[in-house]
């Protein structure tokens, strides 16, 4: 699922389908954090390399979550119009941050890492020749 998800996603994609690969890497990458000892470097680098994808998909999140909360609050209050004019300014230069976080995400090492390459390979290799130990009690 991380991997379909990380193949569609460009710099053009809504910020949501961001937001569903960062929950999609968080499921993976807590899933396999505790087998990293099993499954070694393959799996330390998978772990590594999901968690900076994760970081920067919640960054631009957060701007996101920021931008919609000032938009709603500058419709839905009584506020004084140069505080709506402040608060908009400042929501457009997040969505434009969060626009370029979204653009540099797409282009990163981290989201071609997860997209495909060798980690895949070799983490799955070690999967298959280490399988974890079947529990009989």
């Amino acid at each position: 699922k991380v991997r379909r998800i990380a193949r569609r996603i460009d710099a053009s994609s809504p910020p949501e389908e961001f937001h569903d690969l960062r929950k999609k890497c968080g499921h993976l990458r807590y899933a396999l954090e505790p087998l990293a000892d099993l499954y070694g470097r393959p799996a330390r680098r998978m772990v590594k390399r999901l968690k900076e994808l994760q970081d920067r998909l919640g960054e631009q999140q957060d701007l996101v979550l920021f931008e919609e909360r000032l938009r709603e609050i500058a419709a839905t209050e009584d506020l004084p119009a140069r505080m709506i004019f402040t608060m908009g300014s400042l929501a457009s230069g997040l969505a434009r941050r969060a626009a370029e976080l979204r653009a540099g995400i797409s282009g990163s090492k981290a989201l071609r890492a997860v997209r495909k390459g060798r980690g895949w390979e070799k983490l799955r290799k070690a999967m298959e020749e280490r399988p974890p130990e079947k529990d009989t009690g």
